[in-house]
C-alpha cells in the first residue's frame, strides 16, 4: 500500500473541537447582539421617561402662567407653596404644593373657603416646587415659579423648571 492512500482524511463531519470553537463564536456575537438591543431599549425608555416629565412640566407651568398673566395678584409677597390670585372673571384661584402634586382651588372673590379641589398635575409624575411673590409700589406684581418634577414610579431623573410671570393686572 501506498503511503497517500494511509493518510487519506474522510472529511464529511466536524469534529468535537471545531464544533466547541464554532459555538464559542457564536455565543461570543450572540451576547454582543443582546447588549446592543438591551442598552438601546434601556435609552429609549429614559427618552420617553424625560419626554413625558418636560411635556408635564411645560403644560403645568403653561396653564398657571397664562391664568397668572391675565389675573391679579393677591398672595403677600414673598416664598411659599401657595399662591392665590384674583382670575379675569372675579374668582379667587388658589393654587398649591401639595402631597408631590399641584392642586387649583377656584372660589368666588368674597368666598372665605378654597373651593373644590382640582388636582392639574398628571399622576405619572410627582410636582414639588414654590412660588415667589414680589410687589413694588413702582412695578407691576410678578411671581416666580419653580417646579421640580420626577417620575411617579421613580426618583430619577429630575427636571427642574423655573419662570417669572408679570401681572397684566395691577
Amino acid at each position: 500500500m501506498s503511503k497517500a492512500r494511509l493518510f487519506k482524511f474522510n472529511n464529511k463531519g466536524l469534529t468535537l473541537i471545531e464544533l466547541m470553537v464554532a459555538s464559542a463564536i457564536f455565543l461570543v456575537v450572540l451576547m454582543i447582539v443582546v447588549s446592543i438591543f438591551l442598552t438601546t431599549i434601556k435609552n429609549q425608555r429614559s427618552g420617553f421617561i424625560n419626554q413625558n416629565l418636560q411635556d408635564n412640566a411645560r403644560y403645568l407651568m403653561e396653564a398657571m402662567i397664562k391664568e397668572i398673566r391675565m389675573s391679579e395678584i393677591y398672595s403677600a409677597t414673598g416664598n411659599g407653596y401657595n399662591l392665590v390670585i384674583i382670575n379675569q372673571e372675579n374668582q379667587k384661584v388658589t393654587y398649591k404644593f401639595q402631597s408631590s402634586k399641584i392642586i387649583r382651588h377656584q372660589t368666588s372673590k368674597n368666598d372665605p373657603g378654597e373651593g373644590a379641589p382640582q388636582e392639574i398635575s398628571s399622576s405619572q409624575v410627582n410636582i414639588n416646587g414654590q412660588f415667589s411673590v414680589k410687589k413694588q409700589s413702582n412695578e407691576q406684581p410678578r411671581v416666580t415659579i419653580v417646579l421640580r418634577v420626577t417620575p411617579a414610579s421613580a426618583s430619577q431623573p429630575e427636571i427642574i423648571i423655573q419662570n417669572t410671570v408679570t401681572s397684566r393686572k395691577y
